[in-house]
């Protein structure tokens, strides 16, 4: 499984996309921190989160996914971090639910016109992953 969630990641590891901009810190201890000064910035929780994730730490990444989405439930890039912690996670039908929620926010303009292909890509690449015609 993780050799099919890991396909998923070089949008978080090429140009992280909004996270580095806003966050250049991959240090989860740090964005913590700062998550500490500021509980209720639901876009800090999605960077702790995507720290998390590239950490490895999944269970970490999805419960402050979680947080940020008691923030902000319609935060589409929440939802991308939650369909590629939920596939680290060996749950490929709650990533699929999670990354069409992100496509769907992301086609109500949340997004730039990139981020919503990038989203919908995503979407179509879990959809054919787990169809049941392709072999694992």
């Amino acid at each position: 499984m993780n050799s099919l969630a890991s396909s998923f990641i070089p949008p978080l590891n090429q140009n992280t996309e909004p996270f580095n901009e806003r966050c250049p810190v991959d240090s989860p201890q740090v964005l913590r921190d700062a998550v500490n000064r500021n509980p209720k910035d639901f876009k800090l929780l999605t960077d702790l989160a995507a720290a998390l994730l590239k950490n490895q730490k999944y269970q970490e990444s999805l419960d402050e996914i979680e947080n940020a989405l008691k923030l902000s439930p319609s935060y589409a890039p929440a939802f991308y971090l939650k369909a590629l912690a939920k596939l680290f996670l060996d749950q490929p039908e709650e990533a699929l639910c999670a990354i069409t929620k992100a496509a769907e926010l992301a086609n109500k303009d949340q997004m730039t016109e990139a981020d919503c292909k990038n989203v919908t890509d995503q979407k179509e690449q879990v959809k054919i992953a787990f169809s049941p015609t392709h072999s694992h």
